[in-house]
């Protein structure tokens, strides 16, 4: 079988989810093993978002990831064991929308760990207050993030019952 490109969409311990083009025949998604290489390089290791190249299992939705084509940007952060070793956790990202409750969730130090995790992968910061409905008014919510997130776009929405939404999109 012939390599194919593709598109990592999820990322489990054991595989990835990755889309690939083509006609009814080929086109869809597979799930995708990342060759050993990967397993000893975790900067090179398939994070959603990244442009893949793949052997389809003949005959199967399956396939291995031979390559992962360079990154244009990424969202990085530390492993958990806080080792100087990072974590991909996305490539190829050219918006970043931070998403907080204006409910008792609500953390303006955390808002600001994630908009230095956006700017430093190269992406746009987009802030997203959910929840306006459980709030008499959002406006105190907004200027607190205004505050630490100069020039970035602050919406508000719920998911509740719609407000923002059209904004959103």
């Amino acid at each position: 079988p012939e390599n194919e490109p593709g598109r990592v969409i999820s990322v489990s311990r054991e595989f990835s989810r990755v889309a690939v083009s083509g006609g009814e025949s080929t086109g869809g998604e597979l799930i995708c093993t990342p060759t050993g290489r990967f397993l000893s390089e975790s900067e090179r290791r398939p994070a959603v978002g990244d442009w893949v190249v793949v052997r389809r299992h003949e005959g199967r939705e399956a396939g291995l990831i031979e390559a992962v084509l360079p990154r244009g940007t990424t969202l990085e952060r530390r492993t958990a064991d806080d080792r100087s070793e990072r974590q991909v956790l996305a490539s190829n990202v050219d918006t970043v929308f931070i998403v907080s409750g204006m409910d008792r969730d609500f953390n303006l130090h955390r808002i600001e760990r994630y908009l230095t995790l956006a700017y430093e992968s190269g992406a746009v910061p987009v802030v997203v207050l959910n929840k306006v409905d459980l709030v008499d008014s959002a406006d105190d919510f907004v200027e607190e993030v205004e505050q630490v997130a100069v020039g970035v776009p602050v919406l508000t929405s719920s998911g509740l019952d719609g407000q923002g939404l059209e904004e959103l999109r």
